[in-house]
């Protein structure tokens, strides 16, 4: 009877739908341990490739808790919470909760006010990546790099996931990179 129970439970559970398609899973492994911490991030795993990145002692290790904390969160334009978030926000949110840091409200102020440029490869965990989207030319978009090319950001079409910045799409979209001052 139990066995029953459970079968139905799980099947029953099993039906109920997400509300993100396409979700993936990847795992961002501790270096300092044996946890693996799973995660979802939205879209087919080949856009976004794998992040299997160790994870560093500090403030590197609380980016990599919070970045984990918001994968799957939804896209909602000028929003800031888990309930929905655009890029600006999301990056807004985790600086100021890992780094106590508050930045301004959006991507193009965040680089003129809080940012000092830096090469493209000199970047570092937490080091934050612009990008024009638009045909203005205008810098739109934000991330936060992580590592390996990797960066976290909410995507307006697929919600907060991680990316790799190789993409041909991010390779031609990016303006420059942020060390925040």
């Amino acid at each position: 009877m139990i066995i029953i129970a459970v079968v139905l439970l799980a099947v029953t559970a099993s039906s109920c739908k997400t509300h993100k398609n396409n979700v993936q899973s990847a795992t961002i492994t501790d270096i300092y341990g044996d946890e693996s911490w799973g995660y979802t991030s939205g879209g087919n795993a080949a856009d976004w490739g794998t992040l299997n990145v160790p994870i560093g002692r500090g403030d590197n290790r609380r980016l990599y808790e919070e970045a984990r904390a918001w994968i799957g969160t939804p896209y909602k334009y000028a929003g800031h919470s888990k309930y929905g978030t655009d890029c600006s926000g999301l990056v807004m949110e985790i600086y100021l909760k890992v780094y106590h840091r508050q930045l301004e409200r959006n991507s193009a102020n965040m680089l003129k006010r809080n940012c000092k440029k830096i090469s493209k490869n000199d970047l570092r965990e937490g080091d934050l990546v612009f990008f024009s989207t638009g045909k203005s030319g205008r810098v739109n978009h934000v991330g936060i790099y992580l590592r390996e090319g990797k960066f976290i950001h909410a995507s307006s079409s697929r919600g907060v996931i991680v990316s790799d910045m190789s993409q041909d799409y991010y390779e031609r979209h990016f303006v420059a990179a942020g060390r925040v001052n």
